[in-house]
């Protein structure tokens, strides 16, 4: 392809790309099984036995969904107990997250995703809209940067959220500063295990917080055997996060809860302006499920009378009758819907050939 021929583009990664960079992470089913053993060892999640909330355990988002709304038909006293049972799943959503990824990156990780996506990341710095909770794409630039020298790779991903976060150590210091260099911008809009907030239910204004990426195992971020930056001891950084949480959103119906907090609302007018420019539009991974209705009204709004191609890449080839209805319900009619990678090897194909056009 030639460079005059060249088209913006855009990645939109759902849980099916983690699952094609790692069989360890874990897809909706396998969480959902998770979280059904925990139920059966954890006192504080004791109450999801009870009989309303059997038909939610097989999805676990769907579940948070529930939880994190006030619905009409709840009594007073029961939304505070589903708030907090709503913290306790995220932060068990957050733990059991960050131990995959530890095991993902513990074994073989194959060409295409520890040298080809990042080269190709970084010579085309495409734009990334990921609705995964997880730091896989993170940790697999920062090992690309590790691999290649680069000082400070931790900076330069922070800087890759292009938004006023603060490193969780900042609660000790001062505000990071520092280099500027930018790779491809990651637009979490499903917020992040390496975020951090109060867990209030209204936290408009509030700072968040994030623990860098600077190791290939979560657990080992920040600590300072292992830092080459800010790094702190074990029992400081448990004193820091003593009163935060994780900051994560499902993919509820009714998200105000969450959206009134302004950083991330300009994440998602930077979503919405990079969707409406890009031409080519590759959905890696990730189901469009019904649920989410606030993403389906962002791609209605922003790809709205103009003249775009999406890509649906998905490894599992199973329903796809179904996924590509989703996607045609959820975009406008003027947006051609291509099925080419729905395939087994379609996230390792699509590498391959976008690293071929440059």
């Amino acid at each position: 392809m030639s460079r005059e021929s060249k088209k913006e583009r855009l990645l939109i990664l759902g849980s099916g790309f983690s699952k094609a960079v790692s069989d360890k992470m874990p897809v909706v089913r396998e969480l959902a099984q998770a979280l059904q053993k925990q139920i059966e060892t954890d006192p504080g999640l004791t109450a999801l036995k009870e009989p309303q909330y059997q038909h939610l355990l097989n999805d676990p988002e769907m579940l948070l969904t529930y939880l994190a709304q006030d619905q009409p038909w709840k009594q007073p006293w029961e939304a505070p107990k589903e708030w907090s049972l709503y913290l306790k799943i995220s932060k068990w959503l957050a733990e059991y997250i960050r131990a995959c990824e530890s095991r993902a990156f513990e074994g073989q990780i194959d060409d295409w995703v520890k040298q080809q996506l990042p080269e190709w990341l970084e010579k085309t710095k495409t734009s990334v809209i990921t609705f995964n909770y997880d730091t896989v794409l993170e940790r697999i630039y920062f090992l690309y940067l590790r691999k290649r020298g680069v000082g400070e790779p931790h900076a330069i991903i922070f800087n890759s959220y292009r938004m006023p976060l603060a490193p969780i150590q900042s609660r000790m210091a001062g505000v990071l500063s520092g280099g500027k260099e930018y790779m491809f911008h990651l637009i979490k809009l499903h917020g992040s295990t390496n975020w951090f907030y109060s867990g209030v239910g209204q936290f408009p204004g509030e700072q968040i917080y994030c623990r860098l990426v600077d190791s290939e195992f979560p657990y080992k971020d920040d600590i300072s055997e292992n830092s080459d930056f800010w790094g702190i001891s074990p029992d400081e950084l448990e004193i820091l996060l003593s009163d935060k949480v994780p900051f994560i959103i499902p993919p509820v119906a009714e998200k105000s809860r969450f959206y009134a907090n302004q950083t991330i609302r300009s994440l998602w007018g930077k979503a919405r302006e990079y969707l409406a420019q890009a031409e080519e539009i590759y959905c890696v991974g990730y189901s469009l499920p019904d649920t989410d209705l606030t993403v389906k009204l962002l791609l209605q709004t922003a790809c709205a009378g103009r003249a775009k191609t999406v890509y649906i890449v998905n490894n599992d080839v199973k329903g796809k009758e179904d996924l590509v209805r989703r996607y045609r319900d959820a975009f406008p009619k003027e947006v051609a819907i291509k099925d080419d990678y729905i395939r087994a090897d379609a996230v390792e194909a699509m590498i391959k050939d976008l690293c071929k056009e440059g």
